[in-house]
Formats: C-alpha cells, sequence, structure tokens
C-alpha cells in the first residue's frame, strides 16, 4: 500500500472541488444546514481560496497507489493560531476501511509538528471512532475531547500534541 499525501497546486484544485461535492453531500446528512452540494445549491468554493492563498493554509492530495484517493486541508485555527487545524479532510467511500486515511493522517501530522485541532459533528459517529482511534495512537493516548460551539454548530474538539518521531 503506497499512501502519498501530495501538496495541491493551484491547477489541482479543481479536482479538490469535485471531491468536496462529495464530501459536503456527505457532512449536509449530519447538520441541519445544507452547506450546498449537488443536492441543492451550487458550493461556494471561495470557502476553499484560504488553503492556496494563505500561507497558513495548505492543501494536500491523498493517493493511493498513484490514484486521487481524498484530500487534506490544513491550516491555522483562526481562533488560535497556535493550532494545526484538520480544516477539511475526505476520503472516497471506496478506500475507506483500508488505512489509507490512517497514514494521511499521519503524514500529515509528521510534516507539521506541534498543536493540533480536529472537529467531528457530533453526529458523524464514523468519523467520530475513526478520529478518536487515530489520535489516541498518534498522541500516546495524550488528548483531550470536549464539545464545543463552532461558528454556531456543537461540535467534538479533539486537540493533540504531535512531536517529532
Amino acid at each position: 500500500m503506497v499512501v502519498d499525501l501530495i501538496e495541491a497546486e493551484i491547477g489541482e484544485r479543481e479536482i479538490v472541488e469535485r471531491l468536496f461535492d462529495q464530501y459536503a453531500d456527505e457532512l449536509s446528512s449530519f447538520t441541519n444546514k445544507n452547506i450546498g452540494s449537488v443536492r441543492s445549491k451550487p458550493i461556494n468554493y471561495s470557502l476553499l481560496d484560504e488553503y492556496w492563498k494563505d500561507e497558513k493554509g495548505k492543501p494536500y492530495l491523498i493517493t493511493y497507489n498513484g490514484a486521487v484517493a481524498g484530500f487534506s486541508l490544513l491550516r491555522r485555527y483562526p481562533s488560535d493560531l497556535n493550532l494545526y487545524d484538520f480544516g477539511q479532510f475526505f476520503v472516497l467511500k471506496e478506500y475507506r476501511g483500508k488505512g489509507i486515511a490512517k497514514e494521511a493522517v499521519r503524514q500529515c501530522v509528521l510534516n507539521h509538528h506541534g498543536k493540533w485541532l480536529v472537529r467531528v459533528l457530533p453526529d458523524n459517529l464514523n468519523a467520530l471512532s475513526f478520529w478518536l482511534s487515530v489520535v489516541n495512537e498518534i498522541s500516546s493516548g495524550n488528548y483531550s475531547n470536549e464539545v464545543e460551539i463552532d461558528v454556531d454548530i456543537p461540535m467534538h474538539f479533539i486537540r493533540f500534541e504531535a512531536v517529532g518521531n
């Protein structure tokens, strides 16, 4: 299994946008808000600008044996710039359950040592289980998980620190 985390160039933004459509569809099933998807209004892709234009953001494509399997959009959390934040993270359904997402998270964290934040919608139980498992492993059990309000939505805030290996 070869999983690569590749920084997405501006010319690859369209790939991320197409993946983001599927991501938004999945997320809309866990919220009362429809954030814009193929089932409703078009997505405002300017929300992705910070990952290409802001030096605090990093857009990555996740590949598996050379095929695009998802994306990871990293940034510094706006209300605490000391925290790295998985702003958005998505792996296509056909690539789930193979360790690809876990390896992509591991590579992200190894590339960006410091304090981290993962936010998960409370009803997204599969994502919550995944993140708690991966963070527990990466942090050797040294993490916190609290429900807080993010803008106007309650979310799990999972905090941990990554150090060099």
